[in-house]
């Protein structure tokens, strides 16, 4: 898996080029972790270029997010608003409905929306 990062507008943008798999998805987190532990600005996660997910790279979104979740009291933001996916491709897409992590998504955001 091949990484791009870019800060624009107060983001970091981390563009993902290859599959998620259990080979790279150490690299995955290794990549991603740092921008959630020292956060400084939202960080979105661009799939465009992924062509796959496996189990380990949904297991990885989830860790991903929970970090967000446990930093977001020090932000003050919602941990929605932390970390964002863009750009999913529909065979990711389809891997992320059949997990439920969209599904997960979707919750999430609408419970942050309600408050």
């Amino acid at each position: 898996m091949y990484f791009t990062i870019n800060a624009e507008e107060n983001q970091y943008f981390i563009i993902c080029e290859g599959s998620l798999n259990a080979a790279s998805v150490a690299e995955f987190r290794n990549t991603v972790e740092p921008f959630i532990n020292e956060f400084r600005a939202p960080i979105v996660i661009d799939l465009d270029k992924v062509d796959y997910v496996s189990s380990a790279g949904i297991r990885a979104f989830l860790l991903l997010f929970r970090a967000a979740m446990e930093k977001a009291p020090e932000t003050g933001l919602h941990f929605m608003d932390m970390v964002s996916i863009r750009n999913v491709s529909p065979q990711v897409q389809q891997i992320l409905d059949i997990s439920g992590l969209s599904e997960s998504i979707r919750q999430w955001t609408m419970e942050r929306d309600q408050q």
